[in-house]
């Protein structure tokens, strides 16, 4: 019984940190890009008054971050399930097509 509580809080316990480095690997490739993306309209001027490209490039810029915060996020994951070997101290989040069955 022991052993399943501490696979249950290890469980929550990763899953919390990892939501909250995946949040912060987004936040700051999102402010990293806000900072280029204003660099480069300063030293375009035509850019400046283009409110459509302003627009359309906090769009991208925002589903940018995401995607390079979720392809991290996973690298990160792979590694520190590697690494801990998290896979005999945490419940499987995702099980195989397989086991399904």
């Amino acid at each position: 019984m022991e052993k399943k509580n501490n696979k249950v809080l290890n469980t929550i316990l990763f899953l919390l940190i990892a939501t909250a480095i995946s949040v912060l690997i987004m936040v700051v490739t999102f402010v990293l890009g806000y900072v280029l993306l204003t660099y480069i309209m300063t030293m375009i001027p035509s850019l400046q008054t283009n409110t459509t490209f302003g627009a359309v490039s906090a769009i991208v810029l925002f589903i940018g971050s995401m995607a390079i915060s979720f392809l991290v996020y996973t690298r990160l994951v792979s590694w520190a399930s590697v690494k801990f070997k998290l896979e005999e101290r945490i419940y499987p989040l995702f099980s195989s097509k397989k086991s399904r069955r």
